[in-house]
């Protein structure tokens, strides 16, 4: 009778953990008391968001124990109050977003939250300062404390975008105006970096393209297909892959394919991005942001700012 038990409780196990793997009905919602718009936790216990009330928070004990650190504002309404965050470790963090003055700004901590810099960009090229739109969309992305990307992008006119690309070498001390990027086609919505390699990934509104990476040599942003378009898809939406903070190593991609209904696909890599893995289908009504720690702890968050964790 006892090695009966134990081998259906093994049963059970094994069950649980490939269902656990294949898909998201074994992630649970994690309650916290508030609503978020993107995570990043560098380990189980230290980690930062942003809620949907544009305030950073921070916890060293545990997700259940987020506390407000910084609320951003004077953020233009123009772009719906728009901030885009990138938690490089436990120290650095970067948000970008335009102030109710017009103003494109980057605002970062280098000391965990205590101190606060604010850094405007401009429009600088051959013609001199130019007019950034307010009611555009910035995303901001570090490699590491230093070097960093800044993404800017006009709201839509006859179907047409404006795609700038600035750059930082001193840690957002100041940008850069590098080029246009009138070889993304889409409506981008995020860029990220492993190690050197960026991506920047775009909703592609029927078109074949929905990610984009950076070659090192030429400076040109390519396109790169994950998977073919699945059968009965008509197009698929692209997501920004997230990386661990410790480990570049490890990261994951979410890619929304698009047809009679809606699937959400799980990627994980386990060296730099260079090649991805489909791990099964996530059975969560939307995704909007995710996070991973050392490739098997996962946090995925809904349109509505729920929070859920595959631990």
């Amino acid at each position: 009778m006892k090695k009966t038990c134990l081998a259906i409780l093994f049963f059970i196990i094994i069950w649980c953990f490939t269902g656990c793997t294949n898909s998201s009905d074994k992630y649970v919602q994690i309650d916290i008391p508030y609503q978020l718009k993107d995570i990043s936790m560098y380990d189980t216990d230290k980690g930062w968001a942003l809620t949907t009330e544009n305030e950073i928070l921070f916890t060293d004990n545990g997700i259940e124990n987020f506390a407000p650190v910084r609320k951003f504002d004077g953020i233009s309404a123009a772009g719906d109050y728009f901030v885009d965050v990138c938690f490089v470790d436990e120290k650095n963090v970067y948000a970008a977003y335009f102030s109710e003055n017009g103003d494109l700004m980057v605002e970062y901590t280098r000391d965990g939250g205590k101190n606060w810099q604010q850094t405007p960009v401009k429009w600088e090229d051959d013609s001199g300062d130019r007019i950034l739109e307010m009611g555009g969309s910035a995303y901001i992305n570090f490699s590491d404390t230093e070097n960093g990307y800044l993404l800017y992008c006009s709201t839509p006119a006859a179907g047409l975008m404006i795609k700038l690309l600035f750059c930082t070498t001193n840690g957002g001390e100041s940008f850069s105006y590098e080029r246009e990027l009138s070889e993304i086609s889409g409506y981008p919505q995020g860029i990220a970096s492993s190690n050197g390699k960026y991506y920047i990934a775009v909703t592609p509104r029927a078109e074949e393209h929905y990610l984009y990476v950076r070659e090192e040599n030429t400076g040109k942003w390519i396109s790169e297909e994950i998977i073919p378009l699945p059968k009965g898809i008509r197009y698929i939406d692209g997501f920004s892959p997230v990386f661990d903070m410790k480990d570049k190593r490890n990261g994951i991609m979410v890619l929304k394919a698009v047809g009679d209904d809606i699937r959400y696909l799980l990627f994980v890599t386990e060296d730099e991005g260079e090649s991805w893995v489909q791990k099964g289908e996530l059975s969560l009504d939307s995704v909007k942001n995710y996070s991973c720690i050392d490739g098997k702890h996962f946090y995925f968050i809904n349109d509505t700012g729920n929070l859920y964790g595959y631990l």
